[in-house]
């Protein structure tokens, strides 16, 4: 694991955040994103993990149009953890919580579900439930044991009880939210039983990823990905499977360990639990068009609402100029892609463009090879020039990204590049070269 987070470049937030804890107080905004976690009695190796993990929910949040309060650590007290349960008083919420997991009896027959502050403070469910009265929080996920053993509702003497109960207001939930969506517009993901750490060496780079992958694909390709289609690439990703109902979370999984007490081997079960709506979109962020030119690097920044980019592909075979259409896009958005070869689909391409401009409504930016705002004969000539050769593509490393308004960035983990405000084309390098690319705007 450590080999792993050294190796993760981490996008950091530098966000300045001004709030009170008084409901009554806050600025309203579209949406909140908060992380929670207990660093209480975790080793430091799973500390780094959990640090880690919430900075790229955050940063995933952010992408997805979230106002980010990641209280991970030392802010994750009692009043914001009913903070976060309130949604930090913005009328749609998602919220993560990563840390131990209790489930205690009380009155003998009722059991209650606690999650853990920073210092060590058990936080009962039955105490979260009252500041999630105004049903602002949609979507949560609970990385700890224990917290999705049930939905239920209301004891007859201690009250109500169960996290998706308490942080949902609501026992109006599928059992299975992902074989079987309610289409209630709320989700609960978390743990029957136990769940591994982030840095366990059975599971830990496993569930890390998964997590990761998880987040990604709902929030930065939120509009394509809802709740079960991100654990669906989340396990394909991860596991190489077809999709989250072939992992071992999704059918449990049994965890032996020495128990010195008992001096004996014991057993215990867990499993993923996804109740609720598995079909909601917790983010409507997508890419917004493609561009691809030539091997000399050189791109304009399109008129269009966008604010990141990502390099898809690279390329420093010329024969391949003219290369924009015939392969499978894997984004809805986005119906243009390459396929190694300049043929007869290219040439048909270019040609139904042919004679359009930026901002005209049959424009699309992958039929301006030659970048100039416009598909003309300079374009057609480039796919003509080709027409019949084929090659591959370079894998994306060593990538900066030259804005016209000065300074270089390289790419995060995932390949997106912020855009500089009034920038208007950019150059990719590779290793400091000019080199061809294929880039995503969003």
């Amino acid at each position: 694991m450590n080999a792993y987070l050294k190796n993760l470049s981490v996008a950091l937030l530098a966000l300045s955040l001004c709030f009170s804890f008084s409901h009554t107080l806050h600025l309203t905004f579209a949406k909140s994103s908060t992380q929670l976690g207990s660093r209480y009695a975790v080793p430091q190796e799973e500390i780094d993990a959990d640090d880690n993990i919430t900075k790229l929910t955050a940063s995933y949040s952010a992408v997805g149009g979230y106002t980010v309060y990641n209280w991970y650590g030392a802010d994750t007290t009692i009043n914001n953890i009913y903070e976060a349960a309130y949604g930090a008083g913005h009328t749609y919420s998602i919220s993560f919580y990563i840390g131990h997991g209790n489930v205690r009896t009380v009155y003998l027959i009722e059991n209650h579900y606690d999650i853990m502050t920073d210092d060590g403070t058990w936080v009962p469910d039955d105490w979260i439930y009252p500041h999630s009265e105004c049903q602002n929080v949609r979507f949560v996920f609970m990385w700890s044991c224990h917290l999705g053993d049930t939905i239920d509702g209301t004891h007859f003497w201690s009250g109500p009880y169960g996290m998706p109960h308490c942080w949902l207001h609501t026992t109006d939930l599928s059992s299975d939210g992902y074989a079987d969506s309610d289409d209630g517009g709320k989700a609960f993901l978390g743990f029957a039983g136990f769940i591994w750490g982030l840095s366990d060496y059975l599971a830990g780079d496993e569930v890390y990823e998964f997590l990761s992958c998880f987040y990604f694909a709902s929030l930065c390709y939120g509009a394509s990905y809802s709740v079960n289609d991100a654990l669906d690439y989340a396990a394909q990703n991860v596991w190489h499977v077809p999709s989250f109902a072939d992992t071992y979370l999704y059918k449990g999984y049994n965890y032996t360990y020495w128990d010195p007490e008992k001096m004996e081997m014991v057993t215990i079960y867990g499993q993923m639990k996804v109740y609720g709506d598995g079909n909601i979109h917790i983010s409507n962020f997508r890419p917004s068009c493609a561009m691809k030119t030539g091997t000399d690097g050189v791109f304009y920044v399109p008129n269009v609402a966008i604010s990141l980019l990502k390099i898809e592909m690279l390329f420093n075979n010329s024969d391949i100029v003219g290369d924009q259409t015939g392969g499978t896009s894997p984004y809805s958005t986005i119906s243009e892609w390459p396929d190694g070869k300049v043929d007869l689909t290219d040439i048909l391409f270019v040609s139904l463009h042919y004679g359009t401009t930026e901002g005209m409504s049959d424009w699309d930016y992958m039929s301006d090879i030659v970048p100039d705002g416009k598909c003309d004969m300079a374009d057609y000539l480039a796919v003509s020039l080709n027409f019949g050769a084929f090659g591959t593509y370079i894998e994306v490393t060593g990538v900066t990204v030259t804005f016209n308004v000065g300074g270089s960035k390289s790419p995060d983990s995932y390949g997106f590049v912020e855009i500089p405000q009034d920038a208007t084309s950019f150059t990719v390098k590779r290793n400091g070269i000019p080199i061809g690319a294929m880039v995503i705007f969003w």
